[in-house]
């Protein structure tokens, strides 16, 4: 019995060590991290001398409740700002101990006024990120009196929270358990760190590797840039040690990064599309600026290319991408059929269509942000060379006129409600075989309707509207894009030679072609006038967000929309973007491959001679006529991509209505039959997904 005793010491002496040293090091570590955040250190002196005798400013307003913009926190930016003048080796002020003071005063004013938001996330996350570095870094200069404060602002538990919020609240349990010395509360922190890292089918990465928070709403630049940069910050923090992340951790994570965020980021920005409200904030889509929450992208994808190692030239391409110098380590195009959005990427051109259905959420307004977003997701695009097209550019939107939507010209959009605004159509999808991929989008809403797709080539992307209908009160227009003048503007006419659009002019045209930022617009079918401009826009930033009237933004502006019309009966339209080609090499650049086959209510078909694909839209069951020798039949509505790979035929589908257990298809050539069975369609967490049919030759 003594024997068994002195053994469990043993166990429990060994397991207390290991669990010390292990403590130690993410101590160490943490402190190191903080050490190596950014401030200005002329702007310190000013901060220095404003501070009042009881550790105040006169210019922050601590009775402020705002939502967003919480005036209070400037108050603990400049602590830390203090504490790392103070704790970091060759700094002026390195261990001054009048700064000290005032760090120390800082602290002790803030739990005296004790700030409260109208908003719970700068009450329970967002203070906390802040108050986690000034505590690691003062250390054991500051009182245990202010230390046990800052230790009870940080919660034991994660209640009910999900997604990148439980995220958030996990590592807070962390900093609490470091601070305290407590083990338990630092294993449950970790514990509960690792829990998000799973694939799930409500908020948090979704079988597709996109990433939805707030319900069923395509968030992977919003909070998912936060749920993967600070996931891959913890792995990186917490390798080696003994609660760190498992593999199948590390794996999944791999992966959410490889096969999905990383496609929706263009050097160093994400596409607008993907943040959700948070448009409405500056500077809000640079992914190499951190912020108190979490690092840059390209810093942490290199930290993380040191846990999981197998995969670390892809971590380390991706770091370079963003830094500008790898445009080709992402190549070819992704559905994700669960957000129901398309990327296509080339060297030189980054395209997404962003939808919605009656399975996923619009675009969401909250917090008094995106309060003018009513036609985002209804088929918007983004075209991206630089990454950089639409920096800013938001207040200064028409946003009427949001790229590659047809919608109502109104003023000021509807604002429906705050939060979780779901679509209403079924009929949304996309077919991808990896390398080129369909888009389409039946949209209803605003009292308008219209069947809208996007065929994507190597060199081209396609864009169709069929049976434009409306019954709203004010004139239709499609808009080709809507984005930051980035060179001269070049025009062709019909039947006249190309001229540079002169400075702050708007021009309506019949259009062969529009050249601005090394993309190309081609009108193939003169089915009326374009509108041109390029003009100075100035926007204020709290028309859109909550920012104080008068925070203003100056822009260049490049826009070019078709108009439909008051309450049109049907009309159609067709144009072709030509993406990341210099004007020089777009003047030549010749159109003749690409046959817009059909463009009607119940079939979009394109056809590129050079490449032999073709990009097919079925709104039902119905047999086509390819070509004078190949013929098709489905029997229900689907998309497709039908090319010849190797010498051999190949059609991959997808249904977009994710109702399907099956198609049947009869495709014939020559009076041949290549095929005539039933294609099973992905059930379960895979419903949308396309399926590749490899055919006889």
């Amino acid at each position: 019995m003594k024997k068994t005793h002195l053994l469990i010491l043993i166990i429990l002496s060994c397991y207390g060590l290991c669990y010390g040293n292990d403590i130690q090091i993410l101590k160490e570590r943490l402190t190191k991290e903080f050490l190596q955040k950014e401030f200005d250190s002329e702007k310190l002196v000013q901060t220095v001398a404003a501070q009042q005798p009881n550790g105040s400013w006169n210019d922050i307003d601590y009775n402020n409740k705002s939502t967003v913009q919480w005036n209070p926190t400037n108050h603990l930016n400049r602590l830390l700002d203090m504490c790392l003048a103070y704790s970091v080796l060759g700094q002026d002020l390195y261990m001054s101990q009048l700064l000290l003071t005032g760090i120390l005063n800082g602290v002790e004013y803030w739990y005296k006024v004790n700030p409260k938001s109208n908003n719970w996330w700068h009450n329970e996350i967002g203070k906390q990120n802040i108050l986690a570095p000034i505590a690691f870094l003062v250390g054991e200069k500051l009182p245990e009196s202010l230390l046990q404060q800052i230790i009870v602002d940080f919660p034991k538990g994660t209640k009910d929270f999900t997604g990148q919020n439980k995220l958030w609240i996990s590592e807070e349990m962390v900093w609490r358990g470091c601070l305290s010395g407590d083990l338990e509360t630092i294993k449950a922190g970790t514990d509960s760190l690792k829990s998000v890292v799973k694939m799930v089918t409500t908020e948090g990465i979704m079988p597709d590797y996109s990433f939805r928070q707030h319900g069923p709403q395509l968030y992977s630049g919003g909070y998912g840039a936060s749920f993967l940069t600070s996931n891959m910050q913890w792995a990186y923090r917490l390798r080696g040690l003994s609660f760190g992340y498992s593999k199948d951790n590390t794996d999944l994570l791999g992966k959410f990064v490889r096969e999905g965020s990383l496609w929706m980021i263009r050097r160093n920005y994400w596409d607008y599309q993907v943040v959700g409200r948070n448009l409405a904030r500056k500077s809000n889509g640079e992914v190499r600026v951190g912020n108190q929450q979490s690092a840059s992208l390209n810093t942490v994808l290199r930290q993380f290319a040191m846990v999981d190692t197998t995969n670390r030239q892809s971590y380390l391409n991706l770091a370079n991408h963003i830094e500008g110098t790898n445009d080709t380590v992402l190549y070819g195009n992704k559905y994700f059929y669960w957000s129901d959005f398309m990327v296509h990427r080339r060297p030189n051109y980054y395209f997404s269509v962003r939808m919605n259905s009656a399975r996923t959420f619009r675009t969401e307004q909250g917090n008094n942000e995106n309060v003018k977003g009513d036609y985002l997701s209804d088929g918007s695009t983004a075209i991206l060379i630089d990454g950089d097209e639409y920096a800013d550019i938001f207040p200064c939107w028409n946003w009427s006129h949001i790229p590659g939507v047809t919608s109502p010209e109104r003023a000021t959009p509807k604002r429906r409600k705050d939060w979780g605004i779901p679509g209403v159509g079924e009929f949304t999808g996309g077919v991808s075989d990896g390398k080129y991929g369909v888009a389409a989008y039946r949209q209803n809403w605003d009292s308008t309707q219209v069947n809208k797709a996007w065929i994507l080539f190597d060199n081209e992307v396609v864009c169709l509207a069929s049976n434009i209908k409306s019954e709203a009160s004010d004139v239709v227009s499609t808009t080709l894009n809507q984005t930051l003048l980035k060179t001269d503007v070049w025009l062709k006419e019909a039947h006249k030679k190309a001229y540079m659009l002169t400075d702050n002019e708007s021009k309506t045209v019949k259009a062969d072609w529009i050249w601005q930022g090394n993309t190309g617009y081609i009108i193939p079918q003169h089915t009326g006038e374009i509108s041109v401009s390029a003009q100075k826009i100035v926007g204020d930033w709290s028309s859109i967000g909550a920012y104080p009237k008068g925070t203003l933004e100056t822009k260049n502006v490049f826009a070019i929309s078709k108009t439909h019309g008051l309450k049109p009966k049907g009309a159609s339209f067709a144009y072709i973007v030509v993406p990341g080609i210099d004007k020089s090499h777009f003047e030549k650049y010749k159109a003749n491959d690409i046959k817009i086959l059909a463009n009607n209510d119940s079939l979009q078909l394109v056809y590129h001679n050079k490449t032999d694909i073709y990009g097919l839209v079925l709104y039902k069951g119905q047999s086509v006529k390819l070509s004078d020798k190949l013929c098709l039949t489905a029997d229900n509505a689907c998309l497709m991509l039908f090319r010849t790979v190797n010498g051999k035929k190949q059609l991959t589908l997808a249904d977009p209505t994710q109702k399907l257990t099956n198609i049947h298809l009869t495709i014939s050539m020559a009076g041949r039959c290549l095929f005539n069975q039933d294609v099973k369609l992905p059930q379960g967490d895979y419903k949308g997904k396309s399926v590749t049919i490899k055919l006889l030759k």
